[in-house]
C-alpha cells in the first residue's frame, strides 16, 4: 500500500533464474496461485521465498525511488514470491501495463531501469494500491528507450494469504520505436562449389537489447530460408547449392515491437571445386608389348564437394598417349602396348568441367624392358657335299609374351659374316653354296630391334664333305727318244669349281716331279727319261675342297736316235756323227754337193778315212738336210739336223757340190 514500508534484508536476496524468456507484450498472461514461489509463464525456474524483513523501501505508487537489485538480470525478492518480466520500450513509448489479481491476492507491479553496472539499477516505477484483489495500473510514458526488467511481486510473508493468488497481466499502448542493424557474414568467402556455406545475421539494436523475431534469409532475390533468431539476436542460414559465380545473399530482419526492420548483405563468390589426380600403372616395370593400364583417379578434396566428370588426357613426357573418360568414382583408365623400351614419363591430367577445376597428376616412371629372345639355329643338310646349297635356318622367338621379332640375323662362320637374313614371322634364312670343306662353327646373332633384346644362338657345327676329282695324264711327245725333253701334263677335274694344289709324277713309287696346278692342270718336263718304257701316273694330292686323285698309268716309250752311216766330212771341214757314234771324219775341200746325194772329192787337205766319194740312189737317200745327213730309212721329212741340235750336238752344215753321179 501508499507509504507503506517494507523491510528488505539484502542478505535474503536470492536469485530469479529464466525468466527473461517471458518478453511483455500486449498481451495477457494468467499465471495459476504461486505455490512456493512458482510461476508457470515461460516455464520458468522456481521462485525462491524468505522469511522475515530486514531493512525496509518506501513503495509509492508509479514511482520507486529506489529498489536495491542485486542486478545480473535477475530481480531480488524481498518478503514475497514475484515474477520477473523483461520488457524493452522505444523512443515514443505510452504503455499502460495492468496486474489483475485473484481474490485475496494483493500483488505490487514494478518497472525496473536497466542495470548498468551489472550491481545495481537506477530508479524505476511501481504501483502498489495495497488492496488484495484489486489490479494494479501502471502508466508508463515517454520512458526512455531500453530494456526493463517488469516485477509482479507481493511484499505479505509466504504465510499471509494475500501472498498467494493467480493473476493476468496485460500491456497495451506504443511500445515505441528502436531502430537495428543487421550484420550478415559469411564462414568461407569465396567457397568452393559444392561447399557448405554458413551465413550468419546479427541483429543489434541501438542500445543494445537483442531484438526478437525473424530473419529472411535471400540469394541472388530468391528468399531462401526463414530463421527466429535467439537470445542473443542472431540467426543462422547454411548452403551447398550455390552455383560457379558471384552471389547477393541479404538478411532481413523483420523488425517486431519496438523493433524496426534492417537488412545486411554480403556478396558470395564461389569458385570451381578444386581436384587432385593420380595416375598409377597396371604393371610397372613391364616389357615391350606387354599391355599396361593406366588409371586416374580424379578426386575433389574438402571443402569443395562435387563428382569429377569429363576426360583424362595421358602423356609420355610431352606426347599425348590417349584420354580416358571419368566415371561415376572419379576414374578413368587408358591401356597400351606401344610403349617402347625405356623409360616413360606418365602424366594424367584432368580437365575439369563447369564445376571441378582441371588437375594433373605427379609423375610416375613407367619401364619398360626389351623382351627377351630365344634364338635356335638349323641347317637344311648336315653334312654336305661341297658345293651344294645348305641353308640355315634361325627362328627367333619371344619369352614371356606374344609378339614377332623383327630386324635381321647374321649367320656367321667363325669371326667372319656369311650373310644375313631378314626376319619374316619370327624366321630367317640365309643359304650358301661357298663354304669349303671341312668343319665350320656356324652361329646366328639377333641384333634386336625396338622391342626385342638380341643374342646369339650357340654354334652349329656344319660339315662341307670336299669334292671328289679325277686326274688324267698325258705326255708330249710320247714315244720320244733319249734325252729328248718329255711334257707330262696331269688334269685335275671335279664336278664343282676348279681344284687347286699340287700333282705328283711317280714312275711306279719314285717321284719324278711335281707341278702346281692352274686352271686345272699342272706339268712337269725332263729329258732324263733313259732309253726304254716307262710307266709313268700323276696323283694330285687334294686339299680340305677336292679329295685326292690318282691318274690311270702312262706308259711313256723312250727310244735310241738314228744317225744316216753316209754322213761323211764335206770339203769346208764341216764334220758330221751318224747315229750309231761311227763318223767317216772325211773332209772335202770344195764343199760341193751332188743332187742325188753324192759326193765328189776335191783337193784332199780333209782327215777323214775315205777321201773318194760317196752316193746314194734317191730310193737310198732318205732324208737329206742338205748337209749330206740323213737317217737310215727314215721318211724324206725327217731331219738328223734336228735330231742332234735336240740332243746338244753342234752341228755345222756345209753346202756340198752336187754330182751328176749316178748309181751304176
Amino acid at each position: 500500500m501508499p507509504g507503506m514500508t517494507r523491510n528488505v534484508s539484502p542478505a535474503a536476496r536470492l536469485a530469479f533464474v529464466g525468466m527473461l524468456s517471458c518478453a511483455l507484450v500486449s498481451a495477457s498472461f494468467v499465471h495459476p496461485a504461486f505455490a512456493n514461489g512458482v510461476d508457470t509463464c515461460g516455464s520458468p525456474a522456481p521462485v525462491l521465498t524468505t522469511a522475515g524483513d530486514t531493512g525496509d523501501t518506501t513503495g509509492k505508487a508509479n514511482d520507486i525511488a529506489s529498489v536495491p537489485l542485486g542486478c545480473n538480470g535477475n530481480y531480488l525478492s524481498v518478503a514475497g514470491p514475484e515474477v520477473l518480466y523483461r520488457l524493452i520500450l522505444g523512443t515514443g513509448n505510452a504503455v499502460t501495463i495492468t496486474v489483475t489479481p485473484s481474490a485475496g491476492y494483493d500483488p505490487s507491479i514494478y518497472l525496473l531501469s536497466t542495470c548498468g553496472d551489472g550491481a545495481t539499477c537506477g530508479n524505476g516505477w511501481g504501483a502498489d494500491k495495497g488492496l488484495a484483489g484489486q489490479a494494479e495500473t501502471l502508466t508508463l510514458s515517454g520512458v526512455p528507450a531500453g530494456i526493463y526488467y517488469l516485477a509482479v511481486d507481493s511484499f505479505f510473508p509466504a504465510s499471509d494469504p494475500q501472498s498467494k493468488g493467480t493473476f493476468t497481466i496485460t500491456a497495451t499502448g506504443n511500445f515505441g520505436t528502436m531502430a537495428t542493424t543487421t550484420t550478415l557474414t559469411s564462414s568461407a568467402a569465396p567457397s568452393m562449389f559444392g561447399q557448405s556455406v554458413t551465413f550468419s545475421a546479427a541483429v543489434d539494436s541501438t542500445i543494445g537489447a537483442p531484438p526478437i523475431g525473424s530473419v529472411q534469409f535471400q540469394v541472388d532475390g530468391t528468399n531462401t530460408q526463414l530463421v527466429a533468431v535467439d537470445n542473443s539476436g542472431k540467426a543462422t542460414y547454411s548452403t551447398s547449392s550455390f552455383a560457379i559465380g558471384s552471389h547477393t545473399v541479404k538478411a532481413r530482419y523483420g523488425g517486431q515491437t519496438p523493433f524496426s526492420t534492417s537488412t545486411g548483405q554480403v556478396t558470395q563468390v564461389v569458385s570451381q571445386a578444386s581436384s587432385t589426380t593420380t595416375v598409377t600403372s597396371s604393371a610397372n616395370p613391364s616389357i615391350a608389348t606387354q599391355s599396361v593400364t593406366f588409371t586416374a583417379q580424379v578426386a575433389v578434396p574438402a571443402p569443395g564437394v562435387a563428382t569429377p566428370a569429363g576426360t583424362v588426357t595421358f602423356k609420355d613426357g610431352a606426347t599425348t598417349l590417349g584420354t580416358g573418360t571419368v566415371d561415376a568414382t572419379g576414374k578413368a583408365t587408358f591401356t597400351t602396348s606401344n610403349l617402347a623400351v625405356g623409360t616413360h614419363s606418365i602424366t594424367a591430367s584432368y580437365g575439369g568441367n563447369t564445376n571441378v577445376a582441371a588437375s594433373t597428376s605427379a609423375a610416375i616412371s613407367q619401364v619398360i624392358s626389351a623382351i627377351g629372345a630365344q634364338i635356335s639355329l638349323a641347317s637344311s643338310a648336315n653334312p654336305s657335299p661341297r658345293g651344294s646349297s645348305v641353308t640355315f635356318t634361325s627362328t627367333v622367338t619371344a619369352v614371356g609374351v606374344t609378339a614377332n621379332p623383327t630386324g635381321t640375323v647374321r649367320f656367321k662362320d667363325g669371326a667372319t659374316t656369311l650373310g644375313t637374313g631378314t626376319l619374316t614371322g619370327g624366321t630367317a634364312t640365309y643359304a650358301t653354296a661357298a663354304l669349303g670343306g671341312g668343319s665350320h662353327t656356324i652361329t646366328a646373332t639377333y641384333d634386336g630391334d625396338a622391342n626385342f633384346s638380341g643374342g646369339e644362338t650357340a654354334s652349329l657345327m656344319q660339315d662341307i664333305d670336299p669334292t671328289a676329282t679325277t686326274t688324267t695324264l698325258a705326255a708330249t711327245p710320247n714315244p720320244s727318244t733319249t734325252g729328248a725333253a718329255v711334257t707330262f701334263t696331269a688334269t685335275v677335274a671335279s664336278g664343282v669349281g676348279t681344284p687347286v694344289g699340287t700333282v705328283t709324277f711317280l714312275e711306279g713309287t719314285a717321284t719324278l716331279g711335281t707341278g702346281t696346278l692352274s686352271a686345272g692342270s699342272a706339268s712337269f718336263v725332263t729329258s732324263s727319261l733313259t732309253e726304254g718304257p716307262h710307266t709313268v701316273h700323276a696323283e694330285y694330292a687334294g686339299n680340305t675342297d677336292y679329295v685326292a686323285s690318282k691318274s690311270a698309268e702312262l706308259v711313256q716309250t723312250v727310244n735310241a736316235p738314228v744317225v744316216d752311216p753316209d754322213a761323211g766330212t764335206n770339203d769346208d771341214g764341216g764334220i758330221t756323227k751318224d747315229a750309231g757314234g761311227n763318223g767317216d771324219g772325211g773332209s772335202t775341200n770344195d764343199g760341193g754337193s751332188t743332187a742325188d746325194g753324192s759326193s765328189s772329192a776335191g783337193d784332199d787337205g780333209g782327215n777323214g778315212s775315205d777321201a773318194g766319194t760317196s752316193s746314194l740312189s734317191s730310193a737310198e737317200a732318205g732324208a737329206d738336210d742338205g748337209c749330206g745327213c740323213r737317217t737310215a730309212g727314215a721318211p724324206a721329212s725327217t731331219s738328223l739336223f734336228g735330231v742332234f741340235a735336240a740332243l746338244g750336238f753342234v752341228v755345222t752344215c756345209v753346202r756340198r757340190r752336187s754330182s751328176a753321179r749316178r748309181a751304176s
